[in-house]
């Protein structure tokens, strides 16, 4: 069993929410609480629960780096994990929920390399560059239009063997920053430029998970989960996805959003 991890910190009530349902839905396949860590700034807020609780409170200004680049702190904390645990690490984005079967396609993925949440694009920064560089483990980088590739990082699952691409991608972040690249999606785009670079395998592995990060499904999950019981870590609440979601759903909602506004 990997060992999944969750980063929350800035204490948004929205990132609760998430945070919550996504824990819910991901022990509803059998992943028990002790094998999920919550990397957090307030650990205090989970007091009495089964999950790994890392204090990463002192650690932000750190994991941000001298670029100050917010995402920098998801592979930052991941290569904690793996230096910490002997075992796979499947980093997840709060606002993500799993479906029965996830746990067999994360297997499948770390069987041939790692995985990544799906496939965004190819030249992801068009008109970006000449941009080159040499990387901590010694390999050449060079911002390709024909070979750069970038994939969501909704989900990102890693092995130990893996830890030396994780500080190459550290150091592509930091490079690609002070070369000008200010996207706040640097993130995903090193860390599939470094496993690409270092022959990993990516496997998508958005079959049985749902990220979702657009804006008005993000908008209406948000709203569904207001819906529901108070928030409380302490209190187990396990069960499957039960928020029924799909294009037609998203727009009903995103038309009675925007009715309410007319006539507010």
């Amino acid at each position: 069993m990997p060992r999944f991890y969750f980063i929350e910190y800035g204490s948004q009530e929205t990132i609760l929410s998430e945070l919550h349902y996504s824990l819910a839905t991901l022990q509803a396949e059998g992943v028990n609480a002790s094998s999920i860590s919550i990397a957090t700034d307030t650990p205090g807020r989970y007091a009495g629960t089964a999950y790994k609780i890392v204090d990463i409170s002192e650690k932000i200004p750190l994991y941000r780096g001298a670029i100050n680049y917010g995402h920098r702190i998801k592979p930052s904390v991941i290569l904690d994990a793996l230096r910490t645990h002997d075992q796979p690490v499947v980093l997840l984005d709060t606002d993500t929920y799993f479906k029965p079967g996830f746990l067999v396609e994360i297997e499948n993925a770390l069987k041939e390399g790692v995985g990544m949440n799906f496939f965004i694009r190819r030249d992801p920064y068009r008109g970006f560059g000449p941009f080159s560089m040499t990387l901590p483990s010694g390999i050449s980088y060079s911002y390709d239009p024909r070979w750069s590739l970038m994939y969501n990082s909704g989900v990102l699952a890693v092995t130990p063997a893996h830890i030396n691409i994780i500080e190459d991608s550290l150091a592509l972040i930091d490079g690609l920053w002070k070369a000008g690249l200010t996207s706040l999606d640097i993130d995903q785009f090193a860390a599939t430029e470094t496993f690409r670079l270092h022959g990993a395998k990516i496997t998508p592995v958005f079959q049985k998970i749902h990220h979702y990060h657009s804006r008005w499904t993000r908008k209406y999950i948000l709203w569904q989960l207001g819906r529901g019981p108070k928030i409380d870590f302490s209190i187990p609440r396990i069960r499957r996805p039960d928020i029924p979601v799909n294009k037609t759903i998203v727009r009903l909602f995103k038309g009675w959003q925007t009715i309410q506004k007319i006539f507010a």
